[in-house]
């Protein structure tokens, strides 16, 4: 569905990100993905990396979210929660 990635794509990610910010799958159902997120980016340097990231990850959560990566980025540096959807 809608630029789902691989499932191999999906490991990468979540192995990446649990080894530098402890994220750890909450939720995986059909069409969504909720992780749980240890250590947030404190520079907003790396938050806007990370927001990138999860853009070519999940293009939607900027698409039909927050609007653009450097409001991702802010939120990221805030939420412990990080929350992807696929239509």
């Amino acid at each position: 569905w809608n630029a789902c990635p691989q499932n191999e794509w999906h490991v990468s990610a979540f192995r990446y990100w649990y080894k530098k910010y402890g994220a750890e799958l909450v939720s995986l159902t059909h069409d969504t993905v909720e992780l749980r997120v240890k250590h947030r980016p404190e520079l907003l340097e790396d938050a806007v990396r990370l927001a990138v990231d999860q853009y070519f990850y999940c293009n939607d959560i900027v698409d039909q979210g927050v609007g653009e990566p450097a409001l991702l980025a802010k939120f990221l540096m805030q939420s412990n929660f990080w929350y992807f959807w696929w239509d």
